[in-house]
Order: C-alpha cells, then structure tokens, then sequence
C-alpha cells in the first residue's frame, strides 16, 4: 500500500494447488529514526528488522538474533516489479530463497467502487 500516516503496510500469501500455503502481514514504520520492517509470517509472533542500508533501489534489514530469516532485502527490478532475497545466515552471500513480485491487477468485481 502507498506511504500514509507513517506506514506502509504490505502482505502476501502464497496459493498452491487452490490452497493458501503461507501468508504474511508486513509493516514499514520508523522507530527511532530508523526504517523498521516488521513481519507478521502466518500467524507467527512478529518480528522486527531494523534497516542497515536503504537506498532509492535496495532497502536491506537484519535481525541476527533471529533464528531464519536474519536478513532481507528487495531489489527493485523495474517500474512495477521487485525481488526479495532472504538469507539464513548474514555471512552468507546466496540467498535461502527468491521471491520475485509483480504488480498485478485487481479482478474484475474486486475493485473499489
């Protein structure tokens, strides 16, 4: 969702075989004078990941603390698309796993009226 009152508010979930495998709530928030991502993954407790590099393109969070993920970082890949590399460990220079995401429209019947 756009920035407003501070925030910025994201989720997702993941569909296989017409079943939700996974969802996660996401908030952007500054605390302190530092951008904290903080994950709300399928009902588990949250968790925060301060920003330890923020640029225009490239937000990076840790959380070494953290038993997995310990680090998160999106790359911004075009106008309407991102990829989200998650890593176990910060020392490690290969993500766990890739997200790539896309803007994608809302459904006919779904839109705001």
């Amino acid at each position: 969702m756009a920035p407003a009152g501070g925030v910025i508010l994201g989720m997702s979930r993941s569909v296989r075989d017409g079943v939700v495998s996974g969802y996660e709530f996401l908030i952007l928030r500054t605390v302190k004078g530092n951008l904290v991502y903080s994950a709300f993954p399928s009902g588990q407790t949250p968790t925060d990941f301060p920003a330890v590099a923020v640029s225009q393109t490239f937000p990076r969070f840790e959380n070494p603390s953290h038993d997995f993920p310990k680090r998160i970082e999106y790359v911004n890949t075009g106008p309407d698309s991102i990829v989200a590399r998650v890593y176990g460990e910060i020392q490690l220079t290969t993500p766990a796993f890739e997200v790539h995401y896309g803007r994608t429209p809302c459904p006919a019947g779904h839109a705001r009226r």
